[in-house]
């Protein structure tokens, strides 16, 4: 069996299912009024000569009689189909933060938010939303290596196109396909390592040690096989909505068979892929869930650090040695104090005395003697000297009491005249 070199890229390896017979024209095998028909299972592809009559009759709008391809279908719908913008990349370091963050419960409520795509595509695009990140990561570093676009949106398509599910990137089980294909990308073991002689075996992210065509790998590998396929048509340097329907149509073609011929084998993959085109939209949800799920990481790291200080001036608070307050001693009033009451009692101003009658009251006391008239018992007038004076309330006391007894001598006399 016969290799060839496609388009001086040095792509076409010792596998099977890059041999001669599968890259023709149906022209150039079949005879006239025959198509070329390929099939795969477990045990690889197989292709056959059919009948282009038998051809159209399950499905008239792809064939006619003289063998060639309509692309009437294909093209309108991969022209009509939207196309996303590009969005933003990731770091290494965040992306696999955001692909680790998923849970299962968040996938499938994030999933069932979308509308508009049929359940069987559902199980796909959560897995395509876990690894959303890594996806974007890797094909922009994939095309700065050889200096080539490898656009995001080619990988989404291809992928929707491929339909392997989630559980075609389980770490430890993954689902295959029928010729062994594993991935997102579905890319065949054979292809994935040659893959890895040609491209990807000096790539700085390439998880060495774990099958070439599974997991994260099969995504590198798969993205190298795209990419190739871009260059085998002159397209590596253009964006997504810089390929025209039929380029892209080519582009998914060799994908499948590695097919670098101008006109493509009509295969059910073409028209899937071109049917699949009018589900793009989904790039945009998986790049609004992806920044969701970027912001609660960001808001839960940021509590976690406020919790952190937080606890952590709690600790430092504890561990700091207390401060022993002496206990209060009752101590006697300072002599100052006492000192101080009684100048405070002395400055009380002293209550007004009563006022009297000015014959009644001596307000100042005198030392002169205070005569009082008055009669013996042998009727011989007397002057009784008064005692040593007294001042205030005693002095006032003792006059009272003195003109008390003058008084009433004074009326015993009066009554004895009458």
């Amino acid at each position: 069996m016969k290799f060839k070199t496609l388009l001086g890229i040095g792509l076409i390896s010792a596998s099977a299912q890059f041999a001669d017979p599968m890259i023709s024209n149906s022209q150039e095998i079949c005879q006239k009024g025959y198509q070329l028909v390929m099939s795969g299972d477990s045990k690889g592809v197989s292709e056959k000569c059919v009948r282009i009559a038998e051809l159209a009759e399950r499905d008239p709008e792809w064939y006619r009689e003289d063998g060639e391809l309509m692309y009437s279908k294909v093209y309108y719908k991969l022209e009509k189909a939207p196309v996303p913008k590009l969005g933003v990349n990731y770091s290494y370091g965040a992306a696999n933060m955001i692909v680790n963050s998923w849970t299962e419960t968040e996938l499938n409520i994030a999933v069932a938010e979308l509308n508009g795509v049929p359940n069987s595509k559902r199980d796909t695009i959560k897995g395509m939303l876990k690894y959303w990140p890594l996806i974007k990561f890797h094909a922009d570093q994939i095309g700065k290596k050889s200096n080539r676009i490898l656009d995001p949106r080619d990988v989404a398509h291809i992928m929707l196109a491929e339909d392997a599910g989630y559980a075609s990137m389980h770490p430890k089980n993954p689902s295959r396909g029928a010729a062994g294909e594993g991935s997102l990308m579905q890319i065949i073991p054979s292809t994935a390592k040659f893959m890895y002689k040609l491209h990807s075996k000096s790539y700085k992210y390439y998880e060495k040690g774990k099958p070439h065509h599974l997991g994260i790998n099969g995504l590198i590998n798969g993205m190298f096989f795209a990419l190739d396929g871009k260059s085998a048509f002159g397209i590596q340097k253009r964006y997504y909505e810089e390929i025209s329907p039929e380029l892209k149509a080519r582009l998914y073609d060799f994908y499948n068979k590695a097919n670098t011929k101008e006109r493509v084998v009509p295969t059910w993959q073409i028209e899937n892929f071109a049917e699949c085109s009018k589900y793009m939209f989904v790039y945009d949800f998986l790049e609004k869930k992806t920044a969701v799920q970027l912001e609660k990481i960001q808001l839960a790291s940021k509590k976690r650090a406020e919790t952190k200080v937080v606890a952590l001036v709690s600790v430092k608070k504890s561990a700091e040695p207390r401060k022993k307050t002496k206990p209060k001693v009752k101590t006697a009033p300072r002599q100052d104090a006492k000192l101080a009451v009684k100048i405070i009692a002395s400055a009380k101003p002293q209550e007004k005395k009563a006022d009297v009658k000015s014959e009644s009251i001596i307000k100042k006391p005198v030392s002169r003697p205070v005569q009082i008239a008055g009669l013996s018992k042998s009727g011989d007038s007397e002057v009784k000297k008064a005692g040593v004076p007294v001042n205030d309330k005693d002095e006032l006391v003792q006059m009272k009491a003195e003109i008390e007894e003058l008084s009433a001598k004074i009326l015993k006399l009066k009554s004895q005249i009458r």
